[in-house]
């Protein structure tokens, strides 16, 4: 009989309220305090998704997904201890903060329009010369401006595990001449693998196998309704000082996904990442984004594969614009004449 006691006092007696900006980490310490009791990692998973209350603007299904990031993450790593201080601390950095920073970034660009013919124009702005048409050359655009030749990468159906150099991915791409394998990983891994607990295996692609400092991340959007020049304007007022947009891709149906550069936050850990994210995550969420899209090992589908849709339409993966320098993407989108 496994001892579950620990675990649901912690919950019943310390739990901060749902939305509180300290929940993330009280998942952290509720983990740790389970798995130190002897706890299995599933019945701690249990205890804590019927005991958790959902937030607001949050699913049951999201909300059980974050418990379990959160357990599989402490119970794979060697963490023993946190202190109860470390949960309940203040951020630094607050979501009014980020919030007032984020709107003031979109008020600068209301002149976007909001109808389709912003995704061909986005390509007339690239960095790099993007062919409408020639879908191979997106992808390995794509590909080349995340990665270098010798990063190990994923590239392979969705349920599988993956990873090749990413020089032997765009060989692969040439090979075929199409995009056999849709997905990607936003993330390099190590080629050596890491242990996963959890399953009792070496595993390639799980979050703490991606190489640090930890480079990118990916948000998109799944509120359709909103225009896909309001998209747009959120995605400019993601790009603040120290992360840079790399790639915005046209989903096929209609929405844009951006892949945002980190890496000059320096983010040596996974748990310095979730407090990173957690700074606007609750934010973002009322917006219409999908925030269980955030995490280090998220799987993207390569602009140029030939998506099958919901009405039995098929439509391209369009890559629109591709960035390797450091130049605001708000200076870019003022060069788009409309």
């Amino acid at each position: 009989m496994e001892n579950t006691k620990e675990l649901i006092q912690l919950l019943k007696n310390k739990m901060p309220e749902r939305g509180e900006e300290n929940m993330h980490k009280f998942m952290f310490y509720a983990s740790i305090v389970a798995k130190k009791s002897g706890l299995g990692a599933e019945k701690a998973c249990e205890i804590m998704i019927d005991k958790i209350p959902k937030s607001k603007n949050e699913s049951e299904s999201e909300k059980a997904r974050e418990i379990k990031n959160v357990v599989v993450y402490i119970y794979d790593k060697d963490i023993q201890d946190i202190d109860e201080k470390s949960y309940s601390e203040e951020e630094t950095f607050s979501k009014k903060e980020y919030k007032e920073i984020f709107q003031n970034r979109v008020n600068l660009v209301n002149h976007i329009p909001d109808d389709m013919e912003l995704v061909e124009k986005l390509m007339s702005v690239s960095d790099v010369k993007i062919i409408k048409e020639d879908y191979i050359m997106q992808a390995k655009l794509f590909l080349s401006t995340l990665f270098d030749d010798d990063d190990y990468i994923y590239y392979d159906e969705l349920r599988a595990f993956n990873i090749l150099q990413k020089k032997d991915v765009v060989k692969q791409i040439e090979k075929d001449g199409e995009i056999v394998h849709p997905f990607t990983i936003v993330n390099s891994f190590n080629k050596e693998g890491a242990w996963q607990q959890s399953k009792n295996r070496i595993s390639y692609t799980i979050d703490k196998n991606v190489m640090l400092p930890i480079r990118y991340i990916i948000f998109e959007i799944d509120k359709l309704e909103i225009p896909i020049g309001q998209q747009l304007r959120y995605y400019i007022g993601l790009n603040a000082d120290g992360a840079k947009v790399r790639t915005l891709t046209f989903s096929g149906k209609k929405s844009i996904h951006a892949i945002l550069d980190i890496s000059e936050k320096n983010i040596n850990s996974l748990i310095a990442y979730e407090e990173f994210v957690l700074t606007f995550k609750r934010h973002l969420r009322g917006m219409g984004f999908d925030t269980t899209t955030l995490n280090t090992n998220r799987k993207t589908r390569i602009p140029g594969h030939n998506r099958l849709l919901s009405n039995g339409e098929s439509s391209h993966q369009a890559l629109l614009y591709a960035s390797k320098d450091n130049a605001p993407i708000l200076d870019k989108i003022k060069e788009i004449k409309i």
